[in-house]
């Protein structure tokens, strides 16, 4: 991922997850963006337990940002897992996150997900 890209993903903030379960089921969650590298996205979310627990063994999560000021949209997957980390969850929670959930500590279904981006598609604004 370029810099540019990087910069933007960090700009919008906010993005939808996908995920596509055993069952053939679609779940799909707002995702809060913390942090982004050039090759991994840091991002809260809402997810029941099973979904949780489902990732260890089918990884595969997609991520779609719509940001119309930046005109910026862009679907990334990758393989996702949970962080465990509670010390760079917390470090890494801010009053936007608020905004969509509880904190991490209160609500045992805001999950902190590192994803691990294999691709990038990008939409024309146009």
């Amino acid at each position: 991922m370029n810099e540019e890209l990087r910069i933007q993903l960090v700009m919008s903030k906010m993005g939808m997850i996908t995920y596509l379960a055993d069952d053939g089921s679609l779940t799909m969650g707002v995702a809060m963006i913390q942090s982004v590298s050039a090759s991994e996205i840091r991002l809260f979310t809402y997810l029941e337990n099973v979904i949780a627990s489902e990732l260890e063994r089918r990884p595969n999560l997609v991520l779609t940002v719509q940001d119309t000021e930046q005109e910026l949209f862009l679907a990334v997957s990758g393989e996702a897992s949970v962080e465990e980390d509670d010390e760079l969850a917390a470090k890494l929670w801010n009053e936007n996150n608020g905004n969509w959930f509880e904190t991490k500590e209160t609500d045992k279904h805001v999950f902190l997900i590192n994803l691990a981006v294999t691709n990038i598609y990008r939409w024309p604004s146009d």
